[in-house]
């Protein structure tokens, strides 16, 4: 007699069915914690261009660099033709007029040092407008969405300011004394190929009046608004947070033009509830001059 034993497949198929599902389980939280990593690295990308982009409008914010840097120039040159007024009254039949040539050159040369102070006071107040922005992102940055679970501890890890060497002053010398713009092209003051001031120098003047500091900064072109751009070619100034912790500036002696930071977040998976970090670092520069 032969007997046929006929297996039950039921026990092994429903084995199969929990394996695909948990299989299944498995990957799409992986996906989901994958897709919720990758957008909450595209929004702190977007939140350090923002951020960027909110410093560097700072740091010529009502042209007041641009200004600044015209002033130097037209401050200067009033200097250096007050020096020839006075000279020419060495000389009959002008030598009556040497206590007026006098006390014009003394108005000049103390117009040069109030606007140098007042040059560096400028420098320190935007980087103090700085520091107080990123300190006050620090502490609202918890109260921004998150695609994970639980509030982002989002904070600024870094944070340096400088400018790009390429940019000049954009100040023109076309209105200049032409005797002082052949003194300021043989010291290469003047950029020739655009005619425009160099920007990050001491445009001393000669002779007696070289005691006076005369510094122009680095500025976007004319036309050019706040933007995003790559660190390549960037010459950083001065430090403005470093490892979270807000620090003085060391020795910034020119206005920035350019913030250079790295925003760093801390989020939660949201299944398996692991903790990541992740970083976003973004150069933005400022504004170009109001004119030329």
């Amino acid at each position: 007699m032969i007997i046929i034993k006929i297996r039950n497949n039921k026990g092994s198929f429903l084995v199969l069915i929990i394996a695909f599902a948990m299989l299944v389980t498995i990957l799409g939280v992986f996906t989901i914690d994958l897709i919720s990593t990758l957008l909450n690295k595209q929004l702190l990308n977007n939140r350090a261009q923002m951020l960027a982009l909110q410093v560097g409008a700072i740091f010529n914010a009502g042209d007041r660099a641009g200004r600044i840097n015209h002033l130097v120039v037209g401050s200067r040159e009033l200097i250096y033709r007050s020096r020839q007024k006075l000279n020419m009254t060495g000389q009959v039949p002008f030598d009556h007029l040497r206590p007026l040539a006098e006390q014009l050159l003394d108005q000049a040369r103390n117009g040069a040092v109030l606007l140098e102070q007042e040059r560096k006071r400028l420098i320190m107040t935007r980087l103090s407008e700085t520091k107080l922005l990123l300190t006050r992102n620090q502490s609202n940055s918890n109260n921004d969405s998150s695609v994970a679970t639980g509030s982002p501890d989002q904070f600024v890890d870094q944070a340096n300011v400088g400018t790009y060497n390429e940019y000049a002053s954009e100040v023109s010398s076309s209105l200049v004394e032409p005797e002082l713009k052949k003194y300021d092209l043989k010291h290469h003051y003047i950029d020739k190929s655009t005619g425009c001031y160099l920007g990050q120098i001491d445009s001393k003047l000669p002779d007696d009046d070289e005691d006076l500091s005369f510094k122009l900064c680095k500025l976007p072109p004319l036309t050019h608004g706040c933007s995003l751009r790559n660190p390549a070619d960037y010459k950083q100034y001065a430090v403005v947070i470093l490892n979270q912790r807000t620090v003085l500036p060391i020795n910034c002696d020119q206005m920035p033009s350019v913030i250079s930071l790295k925003l760093c977040g801390n989020y939660k998976t949201m299944f398996s509830g692991q903790t990541y970090t992740l970083d976003a670092i973004s150069t933005a520069t400022t504004s170009g001059p109001a004119f030329r």
